[in-house]
Formats: C-alpha cells, sequence, structure tokens
C-alpha cells in the first residue's frame, strides 16, 4: 500500500474520528476475514452499530460494479451503514446503484485557496518538474522517485555520479536539459526523457538503491511560484500548514470543509520507547527514545527542508502524540534505522 493511499484512508478515519465523538473507529479492520479501509462502532441503549467505510484514491472516476461489489461486502459484514469514499467523483449508474442499496457516496478533495495576502504576492512563471523516474539497465527496470516536493529535491541533489573526471548530482543533469525546453514550455503538461553515458551506476538515497542508469525521463510544465528570499520554511511544509479539504456527501449535496491542521490522523497512536513515527502532516519521521509524564524524548531521525536532510534530538508534548502514526513498513524501517545509527555517532 503506497504513502498516498494510506494517507487518504487516515483523512477519512481522522473525519469520522472527529464527527462520531464517543465511537470507536478503526483504521484497515477485518470483518470475517475481509479487509475494511475504516469501520465506526458505537452502542446505543442495547444495540450495537456499525458503520464501513471503503476509500478508493485513484485518478479515474469510481465505476458501478466497485459500487456494487461493495453492497455484497457490507451486507456480508452486516453493516447498519456503509459509506464508500471517491478522490475522483463516480461513473453513470454509481448513484441509481447507491440509492437503491443505501450506500452513501462521497468525494474527498484537496481544496487550493488563494487568500488576500497570497492575491497580494507577486507570482513568478517557472519551471516545475514532477514524476522523475530512472530507467536502469537491469530488465529496463523503472524507478520512480518520490513526488513529495521536499523530497524530490533531497533525492535529486543527493543522487551523484561521475561523468568522465567530474562529478555530477541528478539535479545538475536534468537543469541542463531544462535549459534546451524553456523555449517550448507551457501550462501543458509535457513529458521529456534523456540517455545518460554507459556505465553509469549511482546510488540512489531514499530508494537505497545502486543502479545502473540507462535512461531519466520527468514530466514539466510552467507553473506560478513565488520566490522565497532569506531564511524561512521550506515551501512544502508552509503549504502543508494551510492545506484545507472537501468531504462531500454526493447523494444529498452536503459539503463539509476540514482542515489538516485539526485533524488527529493518529487518533488510534499510543507513544512507546523504542518505535518509529510518521507525522504525514510534516512528512516528519520519529524514534521515541524515552517517555516522561507529559512529554517524549524523541530523535527527528527525517525531515527535508530545501534539499537537505534535517535531523534532531529533542522532546515533544504528549498532546501531539495524536498526529503521529506508527511506521510498520520494514523497508522503511532499515531506512530510519540506519539514519538513528548515524545520529546517535
Amino acid at each position: 500500500m503506497s504513502k498516498k493511499w494510506k494517507i487518504f484512508e487516515r483523512i477519512v478515519a481522522a473525519i469520522h474520528h472527529a464527527e462520531s465523538r464517543g465511537a470507536k473507529v478503526v483504521w484497515n479492520d477485518s470483518i470475517n476475514g475481509r479487509q475494511f479501509d475504516v469501520t465506526v462502532r458505537f452502542k446505543y441503549g442495547m444495540y450495537n452499530y456499525l458503520t464501513v467505510i471503503e476509500c478508493k484514491d485513484q485518478s479515474a472516476p469510481i465505476p458501478i460494479e466497485r459500487v456494487e461489489s461493495f453492497v455484497t461486502k457490507s451486507s456480508d459484514a452486516k453493516a447498519n451503514k456503509a459509506i464508500m469514499v471517491s478522490s475522483s467523483g463516480y461513473q453513470s449508474g454509481c448513484l441509481e446503484t447507491a440509492k437503491s442499496h443505501d450506500i452513501e457516496l462521497y468525494e474527498l478533495k484537496e481544496i487550493y485557496e488563494l487568500t488576500k495576502e497570497d492575491l497580494s504576492v507577486k507570482f513568478t512563471p517557472c519551471i516545475n518538474i514532477y514524476h522523475v523516474q530512472l530507467s536502469t539497465l537491469e530488465n529496463e527496470k523503472k524507478i520512480l522517485l518520490p513526488d513529495q516536493r521536499n523530497r524530490l529535491h533531497y533525492v535529486l541533489n543527493n543522487t551523484v555520479f561521475k561523468l568522465g573526471k567530474k562529478n555530477f548530482t541528478l539535479l545538475n543533469l536534468i537543469d541542463k536539459e531544462l535549459l534546451k525546453l524553456i523555449p517550448k514550455a507551457n501550462d501543458k503538461e509535457r513529458s521529456h526523457k534523456f540517455q545518460t553515458s554507459k556505465d553509469c551506476t549511482v546510488f540512489v538515497p531514499l530508494i537505497e538503491k545502486e543502479v545502473n542508469l540507462k535512461e531519466i525521463s520527468f514530466k514539466y510544465k510552467i507553473a506560478p511560484a513565488v520566490i522565497v528570499k532569506g531564511r524561512s520554511l521550506d515551501p512544502f511544509l508552509l503549504d502543508q500548514f494551510g492545506k484545507k479539504f472537501s468531504y462531500n456527501d454526493v447523494l444529498n449535496k452536503i459539503e463539509k470543509p476540514f482542515y489538516l491542521e485539526n485533524l488527529d490522523l493518529g487518533f488510534d497512536n499510543e507513544l512507546e520507547v523504542g518505535k518509529y513515527y510518521y507525522n504525514p502532516k510534516i512528512d516528519f519521521y520519529y524514534y521515541c527514545e524515552k517517555i516522561e509524564k507529559e512529554s517524549a524524548q524523541v530523535y527527528i531521525v527525517e525531515s527535508f527542508q530545501h534539499g537537505r536532510l534535517i535531523q534532531m534530538h529533542g522532546s515533544i508534548d504528549m498532546k501531539y502524540a495524536k498526529e503521529l502514526m506508527v511506521v510498520k513498513d520494514k523497508k522503511v524501517l532499515r531506512r530510519l534505522e540506519k539514519h538513528l545509527i548515524k545520529l546517535k555517532r
């Protein structure tokens, strides 16, 4: 399960946790051997109620077959209410099927708003690159670099290799290609790829792989940007702090806004010594070293600003534990353990 997919599910779970006070909200639950992205359970009088939620974070609208399948799945679980959440809407026929089987349909989308302060800032057109892929000599395999701007900047700046007698970064190579692309760049998405020299072996940080590089490809377009002067937070973090979502009841046409900063994405979390945690709001990874009465001693083992890896040791108030998610991915844990060993030296 990708990080992007998990965060989408956690946002949905956190919204229902915030709205369903007193209810037990479980992320990635199992009922009779079948997985549900989110479940909500509560008791009213002598009766127990169950809501099951299916999340679909994909680029295309949900087809009617997915809704029909969820009808059967939720019925088998004997759910009192069933909710499907999409990031890209629903195809024709889904609404009628949902109505006839009492399935609630929602859309969760990020809202991009410009305040008066934003509008007063002078925007500069800049060329934006994303979806960067490395093609290797091994079985024509492609490696997609992280798409979060803070992580992508770090990887591009720290993937170093030799061409002749000189050392280059991946960012150096892409910048040279961009000089050729500027004349034809506009606000429409374009793709570009270029070959590297033979016998080009590089170690890719965060991906934690050494690869024989054959080709580099990326997408690009012109986008408005603000030039930040002086010392400041990474623009990625500034964007995260104001992130807002729309949770739209499609059938009843009721829309409700939620700010990311007000959602406890780690609502089911309890800090434990010796475990690693992730804060999806700011893309920081932590290691819990010691727990005191109202605070925890932690290492920030992985965070990125301005293309650099930022690490430190300090304490956090226990009230912020609900913003953290425990890390279970073995590949990520191995990477974080390496960071922590170097940090403690």
